[in-house]
């Protein structure tokens, strides 16, 4: 054993020294851009402060406008020499110290003449006992504008200015605060114009280390703080985000890698000082590399499990319900729903109890339905408690980070008497499984269209009476026809367009049945065809008792959210989604999101900001390990290299021919 031990001695060694390089982590940059209101919405997140109640000026205007903006303005006119203060503090980050530190960005339009504006950061207290908090203000003038940094100590608390510079300020501007530790900087630009590279002030303060966001509106202050100028007060807030700073961020191996790593050095070892045969244990070391790089290389499948919870449904008002699915990043193709019902009021039965997975607002019109199963097969025809199971595939499969409605239905109502049944622990799990395999493709027509973008797919001009359908990857038949407009020939109008993803049409003739696994038992009919795609036609000669299959793709989304298509998701791409309110389905770029242009795309967009894409990879590299993959890769090949002696020589390369033989250096590990 202690010979052992000895031989093995630099093996040990090296694990030894490996394993603080693999239980250490990787440095790297990180900064976050995060939302924190657009004011598509309603309030519910601010608590609003208005010193104009009880006025006879207030109380002041604090909604939401039409454009979207937060509007903050006073009843009437003020008169001189009286206040009137109109604001709001962000409730989110009262408890979440992610906003402590960061900067604070507004769009802020200045309506009313020597209306003074501004944002707050490190917020703390309320109106009636007084704010303690750091003020980056406007204060525009007929003259020349003023911006301030200033310190509000409490209540009846006049600012204590910490700094200030006169500058031209227009009517809309970008205000942008900053608080990283003790240094606070304010910069302030017109929307027409760039962005300066430095803020125009500075300082330094660590009075407030806490506290959470605000924004605020008042008249113009006179000498000694009182309120001299009658008027009104008017301003608009909008885009307001929040940017955490540049910080380190430790990636740590996963320590089941780790583990398997350190076992795959401390097993290279073993063999290295048992082995006699050193070209086995180089061939080794190269086989267990290849292994490692596949196992990490290999991608888990999406999978994710969405408790529900328990709920009423009616059969009068299936609507009520729907409940929104807020599924992660990735792929899904395969569902499971659980559930157990029981009868509330009538007789409802478990055998009416249906639901789908589709797009669209809660209680809204859904134009995309992905899953749509009808009964489930442990249903019963009758009210008694049961538990109910569905399984499969989806109609169409589920691609990145989607917002979605689960839609409960209870159908049937009998002679006019409304039933209710509970659906209690209802558990929808979606997951990627292998998809069944494609058909024998006659061809493809390749990307025919955007997302959600409407198309058409037909037969006209065929020699026979056709049928066509088309079938997701999943293997399912989501559109059929027959004949079309009473002619033999058939067409498929796809009027709120597909998901991203590879369709496949199926051209088959009279009286065919298409099946779900693209399983078609085929009509007899036979002869030439024409099929027409979006702009795509392909003839060819279909026999009797044939199917010809095709395949299409619909585009991927780059960036959703990038609607200007720049490679950024921010507030340029907010503008282009506010001005094509309302607009038809496919009209932005880069939405994944049906229907009519509205509160999806917004939320796509919200859900994306401050994305962008990565850098184009070098051609020449196929693939990247993460950066934990490279570290515990690096480490074993350390294990297993040698330190070459140039005067010793011992291994022949036996495999090359006799007269072109060389002596190759032996080496052992450092």
């Amino acid at each position: 054993m202690c010979y052992l031990i000895y031989k093995l001695r630099r093996g040990i060694s090296v694990v030894a020294i490996s394993m603080p390089f693999l239980l250490w982590s990787t440095q790297v940059a990180s900064a976050e851009t995060i939302l924190v209101d657009d004011f598509d919405g309603d309030l519910s997140e601010w608590t609003l402060f208005d010193t104009t109640v009880g006025q006879d000026w207030g109380p002041a205007i604090t909604e939401i406008n039409g454009k979207d903006e937060l509007w903050l303005a006073s009843r009437r006119p003020i008169p001189a020499k009286k206040m009137g203060l109109v604001g709001g503090v962000w409730d989110a980050g009262i408890s979440d110290s992610t906003y402590t530190n960061g900067t604070y960005r507004a769009r802020v339009r200045i309506e009313g003449e020597n209306t003074r504006a501004g944002i707050s950061m490190r917020v703390t207290g309320a109106l009636a006992t007084g704010f303690n908090t750091y003020n980056f203000e406007v204060q525009p003038s007929r003259l020349s504008g003023r911006i301030v940094i200033a310190r509000l100590e409490g209540l009846g608390a006049v600012d204590s200015v910490l700094a200030s510079e006169s500058i031209p300020l227009d009517e809309e501007i970008f205000l942008q605060a900053s608080a990283i530790g003790d240094q606070l900087a304010f910069k302030v630009w017109s929307a027409d114009e760039t962005e300066p590279a430095e803020p125009q002030l500075t300082w330094t303060d660590s009075e407030y280390p806490t506290g959470t966001l605000g924004l605020y509106a008042y008249r113009e202050s006179g000498q000694g703080g009182g309120f001299v100028l009658g008027g009104e007060v008017s301003a608009v807030f909008d885009d307001l985000t929040f940017t955490t700073p540049t910080s380190t961020a430790r990636i740590i191996p996963e320590p089941a890698t780790a583990l398997v790593l350190v076992v795959a050095i401390a097993f290279a070892f073993v063999l290295r000082q048992l082995s006699r045969h050193r070209s086995f244990r180089t061939s080794l070391a190269v086989v267990s590399l290849c292994l490692l790089f596949n196992l990490n290389a290999r991608q888990a499948a999406s999978q994710v499990s969405l408790n529900l919870g328990s709920f009423n449904v009616s059969s009068t008002d299936p609507n009520a319900v729907p409940k929104p699915l807020q599924i992660p990043a990735g792929k899904y193709n395969a569902y499971s729903v659980t559930l157990d019902f029981s009868s509330v009021q009538g007789d409802p039965w478990s055998e009416e109890a249906i639901w789908a997975i589709a797009d669209g607002a809660v209680g809204g019109v859904h134009t995309t339905v992905y899953n749509d199963p009808g009964t489930s097969d442990s249903a019963r025809r009758d009210g008694l408690p049961v538990t109910l199971h569905w399984s499969g595939m989806l109609d169409l499969p589920i691609t990145g980070a989607t917002d979605l409605s689960f839609v409960p239905f209870q159908t049937v109502e009998f002679n006019g008497v409304t039933f209710v049944a509970n659906w209690a622990n209802t558990l929808l799990e979606l997951s990627y499984v292998q998809p069944p395999a494609l058909p024998t493709l006659t061809a493809h027509l390749g990307v025919v269209s955007d997302p959600f973008v409407p198309f058409t797919i037909d037969s006209f001009g065929s020699e026979f009476d056709t049928e066509i359908a088309i079938y997701s990857e999943t293997g399912k038949v989501i559109r059929h026809n027959d004949d079309a407009n009473g002619i033999e020939q058939s067409e498929i109008d796809v009027y709120n367009g597909l998901p991203p993803g590879d369709y496949v049409a199926a051209l088959a003739g009279f009286n065919s049945i298409f099946e779900d696994d693209y399983a078609v038992i085929s009509g007899t009919s036979g002869g030439g065809y024409n099929v027409s795609l979006t702009g795509h036609a392909i003839s060819g000669i279909l026999p009797a008792d044939a199917t010809a299959f095709f395949g299409f793709s619909i585009a991927e989304v780059t960036l959703p959210g990038d609607y200007n298509n720049d490679g950024t998701v921010d507030l340029a791409d907010y503008t282009v989604w506010r001005n094509n309110l309302g607009a038809n389905s496919g009209t932005l770029l880069n939405d994944p999101t049906p229907g009519v242009i509205g509160t999806a795309q917004y939320a796509t967009w919200k859900s994306n900001f401050g994305a962008t894409l990565p850098p184009p990879a070098s051609p020449s590299i196929a693939t990247v390990p993460e950066p934990s993959t490279s570290i515990l890769l690096t480490l074993f090949a350390l294990g297993i290299s040698y330190r070459c002696h140039g005067a010793r020589r011992c291994l022949t390369s036996r495999f090359l021919p006799a007269n072109s033989r060389r002596s190759v250096h032996c080496c052992k590990f450092a």
